[in-house]
């Protein structure tokens, strides 16, 4: 039996459909079991439960369907929220940071939780990312850390070229400091797969939401994004590098916005303040006045609408970085994403096997 297993829908609602969702669970089901009965019983033994710090875990995980899972958090607008609690595992007191867990019920068929198509090329390609600032000094759009999709400028063109800059007054930065973030985040996120992913998956929110992009492409970069962001944890020099700390930050805020509220107030948000912490505060990270805006701006954003408390309210100086009413931030993303609650979230199970088509 082979491990892949290829759909086509002529529209990507039709994903969405019951005979879909049955054709994958049995496809996943029958692969699985079939692997079972190859590999012999998996031990356990302390030494291997104990070699890896649990500070953070992800619910669904990057290959299974995001759910909503509490009702104290307002839901994303347009979705619903389930009363049943996240299934958090306890939390050994470490300060590490540790990589994203699946859900048990939503097992991948190789085992690893990740797309194939993202999995082997993040390992076997991955460039060096760096804990500091010393990013390219160009922008080369040439240069890519994992393989190259056609439709990928079309999404950096969609949200660097189109997004930010109809938002830019409402953000507070000018045409250069926008310019500026711009350049740093496009250098930035061509040293690490997990970045490059997710400002992909970030760029799709609102085109998905205005019927301009398919869902379906957005679910296998959502998936992508966490195997990568998994693997990135899983090394020392890349764990809490600038740019992970930026993966996750906009992991953050577009399940905010768009997917599973829950984890990204209860895992993602609290992770990046960890990361940022254990690199020695926002102050050693040397990160540029206009990177530290947009941190700022998505902070109270979903502490406002989440109505938790923001946790980058002393990077605002009032001259150089300024600070946001709950009204202003929640009005960047009303008028950039007038179409956000039409978005269908990620209730499909986002184990895509199959890369989606150029």
């Amino acid at each position: 039996m082979t491990d892949w297993l290829f759909l086509s829908y002529d529209h990507p609602d039709h994903a969405r459909s019951r005979q879909a969702r049955r054709t994958i669970r049995a496809h996943i089901t029958s692969r699985q079991h079939a692997l079972n009965r190859q590999s012999p019983p998996k031990t356990s033994s302390s030494g291997d439960a104990a070699s890896k710090p649990h500070e953070y875990e992800d619910e669904h995980g990057p290959l299974s369907a995001s759910r909503s899972s509490t009702s104290q958090l307002p839901s994303r607008p347009g979705t619903q929220t389930s009363s049943a609690k996240p299934r958090l595992r306890p939390k050994p007191p470490s300060p590490h940071i540790s990589r994203l867990v699946p859900d048990e019920e939503d097992e991948a068929l190789d085992g690893n939780h990740s797309p194939k198509t993202c999995s082997k090329t993040t390992r076997n390609k991955r460039p060096r990312s760096t804990t500091t600032t010393s990013i390219p000094t160009e922008v080369d759009l040439n240069v890519v850390p994992v393989p190259r999709r056609d439709w990928y400028e079309w999404l950096h063109d969609y949200w660097f070229e189109g997004t930010l800059p109809k938002a830019k007054g409402r953000l507070k930065v000018n045409d250069d400091q926008l310019r500026r973030y711009i350049s740093w985040t496009r250098r930035l996120q061509i040293t690490e797969p997990a970045m490059y992913y997710m400002s992909l998956l970030l760029a799709t929110g609102i085109p998905v939401s205005n019927g301009q992009f398919p869902l379906v492409k957005a679910l296998w970069l959502r998936g992508c994004a966490i195997a990568a962001i998994n693997e990135a944890l899983d090394d020392p020099e890349r764990a809490t590098s600038d740019a992970l700390i930026q993966a996750v930050g906009f992991v953050a805020l577009h399940e905010h916005i768009y997917g599973d509220r829950t984890a990204a107030h209860e895992i993602h948000r609290p992770a990046q303040n960890r990361m940022i912490k254990l690199r020695g505060g926002i102050e050693r990270l040397d990160l540029p006045m206009e990177v530290r805006q947009i941190m700022v701006w998505y902070d109270t954003l979903m502490a406002s609408e989440a109505g938790n408390e923001p946790y980058f309210e002393s990077f605002t100086d009032g001259q150089r970085v300024k600070a946001y009413s709950s009204d202003e931030a929640i009005a960047v993303t009303n008028n950039a994403s007038p179409y956000r609650n039409k978005h269908p979230g990620y209730s499909l199970p986002a184990d895509v096997e199959f890369p989606p088509d150029d």
